[in-house]
């Protein structure tokens, strides 16, 4: 076997190793909020609203079943959505084939990561990087790799878009001629696709041609308006939408906490991309040494960078774009917290610089290896630890995941299945959205019982009455609860007073919502007659 042979051979193993370790999430984890609302959008019925009172399953399924059309899924995102939609517009074409599927959708992300690792082991052999095996890995295995490859959302295909921009950036100053201006559009045109898969990627377009317009009046190159003016043309059609979508969800995301405590938070968030715990076993104090340690590695990588400074090398550029892209980046993040008065503090947002942070991180790592040992092989030491610790993270067919969007719809749906037809009555909190509705009609069996609660509480107590006699024949009683009613950590039950009470008069004793103390964050469970 040549050595060719055996490197491609070595890859392939990797990337299957990888593959299969994604798959493992996609095909475990339950379904959550947000996915139920990807769903919905891709499927054949238009969601025309939920009034309370009794249903079926079944009478929910349609709006999670079935395929839309092309103008279909954009008349949603126009005017019920608030995302751009190109990467439900990949995930439409999937469901084409494959059927509306939650696993077809979660497919679609899967091979848009996979994908984005392999453009960036490309991007790390042909700059000239080093151990770009092991980089890949670090990349490959972070968590933001493998919670967004489990995840049927938009934010798979920020990655390898982001990939693509950062590698055309490190080598366009060695293309001329028609290799420059099919660059300048093909970056431009890469910058347009951050764009219309989700609105925050402009922080991200905005820090990508700072550097290039910069790059480029120190070269005294005009070609480099090219790929911003390619952005603007392509992006330009969806730019009255973009401005319909500004004022939705006023009520989210309210207030900013500081500058420090801004700090703060935004570095756990940058380092949680590289390393988060995916399952809640995991103590706050492992997750936070993990982030406060690839903080660290990328800090000691961005010196590293920043002491070679460009020398006209593809590597030298590459590591300088992975510092100053996400800092300004950020800078971006800081502004738009103080001016809107907001507080953008959730992992996903960030997703977009993680393919930087795991290159500053990995950098690091081999610099401090370098630095500490003087054999060669040891000096891999701490960037295989960093590979370590991310695997060590990672999903291994948990039903949710603990810094990701998660739930527990398929115990909930385990406990529904296990009794007879008839003998459990599921509650549904309908909150200010649709998401709880939605990932009922898709998880739950279609003759289970349901009745929807009143997204205003002042109807609950005309829900318990209403509910009462339909208990005739129930053994079990199920609530699920809505993701932006009360706290996580809180024992959300005690906001449904009125409910508990008619439960409790009717025979009914709160009992354990399985897996462990974890599913009281999403449901509470009521049983009688043993």
């Amino acid at each position: 076997m040549t050595r060719r042979l055996r490197s491609t051979f070595m890859l392939a193993v990797l990337f299957s190793g990888i593959a299969l370790l994604y798959a493992i999430g996609v095909s475990s984890r339950s379904i959550w909020f947000d996915e139920a609302i990807t769903l919905q959008s891709l499927a054949g019925a238009a969601f025309r609203g939920l009034e309370p009172g009794a249903v079926q399953i079944a009478d929910l399924r349609p709006y999670v079943e079935g395929t839309t059309t092309v103008s279909g899924l954009l008349r949603h995102y126009i005017e019920t959505d608030i995302h751009p939609p190109l990467y439900f517009l990949l995930a439409h074409a999937a469901t084409l084939i494959f059927g509306n599927d939650l696993m077809v959708v979660r497919g679609v992300s899967l091979v848009l990561v996979l994908v984005s690792a392999g453009l960036y082991m490309n991007m790390l052999r042909r700059t000239g990087s080093a151990a770009p095996l092991l980089m890949m890995l670090v990349y490959g295995l972070s968590f933001t790799a493998i919670s967004t490859a489990q995840d049927a959302r938009g934010y798979a295909l920020l990655l390898p878009l982001a990939i693509g921009a950062w590698h055309l950036l490190a080598v366009m100053p060695k293309l001329s001629g028609r290799r420059r201006l099919g660059g300048e559009v093909l970056l431009g045109g890469l910058c347009a696709g951050l764009m219309l898969t989700h609105y925050f990627a402009v922080l991200l377009v905005l820090a990508l041609f700072g550097w290039h317009l910069l790059d480029g009046l120190r070269r005294r190159s005009a070609i480099a308006l090219i790929a911003p003016l390619t952005c603007t043309l392509l992006f330009l059609p969806w730019l009255p939408v973009l401005f319909d979508h500004l004022g939705a969800r006023p009520g989210q995301m309210q207030g900013f906490a500081g500058l420090v405590e801004w700090l703060r938070r935004g570095a756990h968030l940058m380092a949680g991309q590289v390393f988060s715990a995916s399952h809640f076993a995991v103590s706050s104090q492992v997750q936070t040494i993990g982030r406060v340690a690839v903080l660290g590695l990328a800090a000691l990588g961005a010196l590293a960078a920043l002491r070679r400074p460009s020398t006209g090398a593809e590597r030298d550029r590459l590591a300088l774009i992975a510092v100053v892209v996400p800092a300004l980046g950020l800078t971006g993040f800081l502004a738009m917290s103080v001016l809107l008065d907001r507080w953008f503090d959730a992992l996903r947002y960030f997703v977009m610089f993680a393919p930087f942070m795991a290159y500053l991180a990995g950098r690091g790592a081999l610099e401090l290896g370098r630095a500490l040992f003087t054999d060669r092989a040891w000096r891999l030491a701490p960037a295989l630890l960093l590979v370590a610790a991310e695997a060590a993270m990672a999903n291994y067919g948990w039903e949710a995941n603990r810094n990701r969007g998660g739930s527990y719809l398929n115990s909930i749906a385990a406990q529904v299945s296990a009794r007879p037809a008839g003998d459990t009555l599921v509650l549904i909190d309908m909150g200010s959205g649709r998401g709880t509705p939605l990932e009922a009609a898709y998880a739950l069996p279609p003759d289970t019982g349901a009745y929807l609660l009143d997204s205003d509480p002042k109807g609950w107590g005309a829900a318990a009455a209403d509910i009462a006699p339909r208990l005739d024949g129930v053994s079990q009683v199920l609530l699920l609860f809505t993701i932006e009613r009360g706290s996580m950590e809180s024992d959300k039950a005690q906001l449904y007073e009125e409910i508990v009470e008619m439960l409790e008069a009717d025979g009914f004793a709160r009992t354990a919502a399985a897996p462990a103390d974890q599913g009281r964050r999403y449901y509470a469970r009521w049983s009688r007659g043993g």
